[in-house]
C-alpha cells in the first residue's frame, strides 16, 4: 500500500458509518440550514449582522493574498463546527426524544412487541398521557407563536390575533398541566381510586389531539403491531434459557442482553444491526437539527420582525415559507426515526436473537436451511 493509501486510512479510520450519519451529516445540517437562513435574511432584510455569518468572518485573514489558507481554515472550521454541534443535536435528540417521549410517552418498542405486561402500563397511565400532551402543547405553542409573527408580516391583523389567543391559552393549559403533574407525583402514593381515575382521564384529555393523528399514523405503519402469541413465548423460553432469567422481570435487559448477544454471535446479524442503528440515529438526529433550524428561524422573526419591513411581499411569503419547510422535514424524519427504529431496528435486535438459538437453528436446519444457518451464526 502506498504511502498515500495509508495516510487516508489512518485519517479514516477513527471515524465510523456513526460519526459520519449520527454526528457529522446532522450538525453540517443544521449549520447549512442556519447559513442558508441568514444569506437569505442578509439579502432580504438587509440585516447586517447575523451570529453564523459574523462568526466565520472572523476566521478571514487580513491578507488578501491568502486565498489558500482561507479556504482551508473555514473548510476546517465547518467540519469541526459540524462535528460538535452533531454531539449537541444527538445528545438532545436522545433526552427530549429517545429517553422523554419514547420512553416516558410510549414505553421502548421491545415492551409493545413482546407485550411485557409490566412495563406496558405508562402507555395508558397519567404520565403517559401527560408527555405526549406536553410534546403535542408546546409545540402547538411554540407554531402559534410564529404563525403570529407571521401575521404582522404579512399585515394580516385577523391572524395574528387569533394566533396570539391561541399561543397563549396553549401556554397556560402547559402550565396548568406542568403544575398538575408536579402535585400528583407528589401525591400519587396516597391518592385514593377515585382520584386517581379523574386524573387519568383529565390527562388523556389533555394529550387527545395527539394521541388521535399519532394512533391513526401507528395503524397504518404499524408501529404498535406486537409478535404473535406463539412467536412471544418462543421468545421468552430463548431467553431464560440463555441468561438465566425470566424475561419479564428482566426490564430493559430484554433489550440489552439480547443485542449484546447477537452483537457477539454473528458478524452478519452484527453488520445488518450497524446498519439499521445508523439508520434510525441518522433520522432521529437529523429531524432533531432540522427542529433547531426552525427555532432559529423562529426566534430571528420574533426577535427582528421590524428588520424585514423593507422587504417585498413576494420576500415575506419566502421568510415564512423556509421555516415552515424545515418544520415539516423535522415531522417527516421523526416519524421515520421511529419507523426505523421499531419496525426495523428493535425488531430484528429480538428476531435475530431468536433464530440464533441452538432449537430454532437445528429446526432450520432439518427443514433444509442448513448453508443459511451456517453462514449467519458466526462469530464475528
Amino acid at each position: 500500500m502506498s504511502d498515500t493509501g495509508e495516510a487516508v486510512q489512518k485519517l479514516v479510520a477513527p471515524f465510523t458509518a456513526y460519526d459520519i450519519f449520527g454526528y457529522l451529516a446532522p450538525g453540517a445540517t443544521l449549520l447549512l440550514t442556519i447559513g442558508l437562513i441568514e444569506a437569505f435574511l442578509r439579502r432580504t432584510a438587509g440585516i447586517a449582522h447575523t451570529p453564523l455569518r459574523s462568526s466565520f468572518e472572523l476566521l478571514r485573514p487580513t491578507d488578501s493574498s491568502k486565498q489558500l489558507l482561507e479556504t482551508t481554515v473555514i473548510t476546517l472550521a465547518l467540519v469541526a463546527a459540524s462535528y460538535i454541534l452533531g454531539h449537541i443535536v444527538a445528545s438532545l435528540s436522545s433526552l427530549f426524544l429517545d429517553r422523554i417521549l419514547v420512553y416516558k410517552g410510549y414505553g421502548y418498542p421491545y415492551a409493545n412487541l413482546l407485550q411485557m405486561q409490566g412495563e406496558l402500563t405508562g402507555i395508558q397511565s397519567w404520565s403517559g398521557y401527560f408527555y405526549r400532551g406536553a410534546f403535542f402543547w408546546l409545540n402547538f405553542y411554540l407554531v402559534a407563536r410564529f404563525l403570529a409573527s407571521v401575521g404582522a408580516l404579512l399585515f394580516i391583523e385577523s391572524v395574528t390575533m387569533i394566533c396570539r389567543l391561541a399561543a397563549m391559552g396553549s401556554g397556560l393549559l402547559l402550565i396548568s398541566f406542568i403544575i398538575a403533574k408536579v402535585v400528583v407525583s407528589s401525591k400519587q402514593s396516597t391518592s385514593e381510586p377515585q382520584f386517581h381515575a379523574s386524573i387519568v382521564t383529565a390527562f388523556r384529555r389533555f394529550a387527545a389531539l395527539y394521541d388521535g393523528p399519532a394512533n391513526t399514523l401507528a395503524g397504518v405503519l404499524n408501529t404498535r403491531r406486537a409478535f404473535d402469541a406463539t412467536f412471544r413465548e418462543t421468545y421468552r423460553r430463548s431467553f431464560e434459557k440463555q441468561f438465566g432469567i425470566e424475561a419479564d422481570s428482566a426490564g430493559t435487559n430484554n433489550f440489552w442482553f439480547t443485542y449484546c448477544h447477537v452483537l457477539s454471535s454473528s458478524g452478519k446479524y452484527g453488520s445488518m444491526l450497524s446498519n439499521w442503528l445508523s439508520s434510525y440515529s441518522f433520522a432521529r438526529n437529523l429531524s432533531t437539527a432540522f427542529y433547531c433550524g426552525f427555532i432559529y428561524c423562529f426566534l430571528t422573526l420574533v426577535i427582528q420582525v421590524e428588520q424585514f419591513e423593507h422587504a417585498s411581499l413576494y420576500e415575506r411569503k419566502i421568510i415564512v415559507a423556509v421555516p415552515l419547510v424545515v418544520l415539516a422535514l423535522a415531522c417527516v424524519l421523526l416519524i421515520r426515526y421511529y419507523y426505523v427504529y421499531t419496525c426495523y431496528f428493535t425488531k430484528f435486535v429480538i428476531r435475530a436473537f431468536v433464530l440464533l438459538d441452538p432449537q430454532m437453528a437445528e429446526h432450520m436446519r432439518l427443514a433444509g436451511k442448513a448453508p443459511m444457518v451456517d453462514e449467519l451464526v458466526k462469530s464475528s
